[in-house]
């Protein structure tokens, strides 16, 4: 077991880039889970220079401190990468959302799919994308793709053949991520490992422009555990979280699997007619170094693989070490195994209940002036910045929506509030509170006016159910509830402070 363990709850704020491959020709792709060498760079970029060398190494190179991959958020839970010895019939394509158990057949315990129908068998297909959950959600994280082109410094114009493009997962989604350590592990240096993994964060490619935010929060609620599931006799079920990066006798990388390398008692076997892999290739790019890591051979997430155990070895004991990790890299993400997933057990797999909705029941409190201080509504000054984070998201949001609806070049900045404009507000958010703020900002004489240059500007409606608003009128109902006329002086002015710099963001 794992003495040090902290999960992160992730949540993109912009569209992230984690390539699949370094290599600059050919189609990009983006990897669809956040990858834990993302998670250790952004820590070691804040804390390496303040370690030792051995600290550094302890906590960023020897594998006794893991940074798990992002894998997606369902209900709130994990979702792990879909098992490939899972198949369907060619005829009867599972669609997305829950899968209907009977319809997905386990390989591991039979070699053919028999027709219902007729006499014979159907055509067998493997699963191998997207995500499940342990009540059988099916979820592909969302990505989209833009063409770039680099722009010329000399003559301020689109470079010739520079045109190049990014896949990327889109913001708004959130991922379930856990960093883990050994039981001897300092804890004084985990703590300060985790700690810089908290608040708004960058990730991935591109971080100078469009790419890569992120909030992460410390959640202890979030479950991320791959305990070995009930034992099979001598054989081990081995299903990768991640890619696994295994290597021979001599600690090279290889594709050919040798028992001994995983971890394996001497004598172990593996079962390649109850083996299910695919496998990639690829050369990390070192930013430290600025040049290429070596080739890395990894067999995929998603992947299964059964081995047999030579009689007298102690099967939960060498279920126990590979939960640990195997092969490569494991300091990185790679190596992640759930071995004998109740999930792979039987020969339809047995999903969990549906979450049901939580207990309404008010829960009663104690009596005391610091409850009925918060009722009130004294806020934090870390919640108003979330809010105001939240909040500048939308509003850009709805800037874009309008840009595109409007058919705006990408470049435009004067069909919006300027930065003088937003200026006004903030010096009446610093200057008024409550209702006179309200007064100044929305009254007859406000400085919003539904008829003012960029304050006029349209906003799309968002569902089939609502109409096209001004942004005036749209900031108004977010900035004061329709029952109070009054507004949040302190937030007022945080997001004023924040959207003064949106006009000049553009134009970069």
């Amino acid at each position: 077991m794992n003495a040090l363990q902290q999960n992160l709850s992730i949540t993109l704020l912009d569209d992230c880039v984690f390539s699949e491959r370094a290599a600059t020709e050919g189609m990009h792709d983006t990897l669809d889970c956040i990858p834990g060498s993302a998670l250790l760079g952004a820590a070691a970029a804040q804390l390496y220079a303040q370690l030792t060398p051995e600290q550094a190494f302890e906590a960023f190179h020897s594998g006794r401190l893991r940074f798990g991959n992002g894998l997606p958020e369902v209900d709130g839970a994990l979702a792990w990468p879909v098992p490939m010895c899972w198949h369907y019939a060619k005829n009867d394509k599972p669609q997305r959302g829950r899968f209907d158990s009977h319809k997905l057949h386990n390989f591991l315990l039979k070699e053919a799919i028999k027709s219902e129908k007729a006499q014979g068998q159907e055509q067998a297909k493997q699963l191998r994308d997207g995500y499940v959950s342990a009540a059988g959600v099916w979820v592909k994280p969302l990505q989209n793709y833009r063409m770039k082109t680099a722009i010329d410094a000399a003559t301020g114009r689109a470079a010739d053949a520079q045109l190049f493009g990014y896949s990327a997962l889109q913001r708004g989604q959130r991922f379930i991520a856990s960093i883990e350590a050994d039981v001897d592990f300092d804890p004084a240096l985990f703590s300060r490992v985790t700690q810089v993994l908290q608040g708004q964060v960058l990730l991935g490619r591109s971080r100078s422009a469009e790419y890569g935010r992120v909030r992460i929060r410390h959640d202890a609620a979030a479950s991320v555990q791959f305990q070995p599931g009930p034992s099979q006799g001598q054989t081990l079920t081995l299903w990768l979280i991640s890619d696994l990066a295994p290597c021979d006798a001599y600690g090279q990388p290889t594709l050919a699997l040798d028992p001994l390398a995983l971890g394996l008692p001497e004598g172990s076997k593996i079962k390649w007619d109850k083996t299910f892999i695919r496998s990639r290739r690829y050369s990390p790019w070192n930013a430290k170094r600025h040049g290429f890591d070596a080739e890395r051979q990894v067999f995929m997430a998603g992947s299964v693989l059964q081995v047999e155990l030579p009689d007298g070895a102690d099967a939960k004991a060498v279920a126990e070490r590979l939960s640990q990790g195997m092969g490569l890299h494991r300091e990185a993400g790679l190596g992640r195994v759930w071995v004998n997933s109740p999930l792979l057990a039987t020969e339809h797999p047995a999903f969990a209940s549906a979450p049901k909705a939580a207990d309404s029941k008010p829960v009663s409190r104690p009596d005391h002036p610091l409850i009925r201080w918060l009722e009130q509504g004294a806020v934090s000054t870390n919640d108003v910045e979330e809010r105001v984070g939240m909040m500048a998201e939308e509003y850009r949001a709805a800037i874009e929506s309008a840009r595109l609806a409007k058919g705006y070049p990408s470049d435009a900045t004067d069909f919006y509030p300027s930065r003088s404009q937003w200026g006004s507000v903030l010096e009446a958010a610093r200057s008024k509170r409550g209702g006179d703020l309200y007064a100044s900002l929305f009254g007859g004489n406000g400085v919003i006016k539904p008829g003012g240059k960029g304050w006029d500007l349209e906003i799309p409606p968002t569902t089939a159910k609502d109409g096209w608003t001004k942004l005036a009128d749209w900031l108004k109902a977010r900035l004061a509830p329709a029952s109070q006329q009054t507004c949040d002086a302190v937030f007022v002015q945080q997001l004023a402070r924040r959207l003064m710099d949106q006009p000049a963001k553009r134009k970069v």
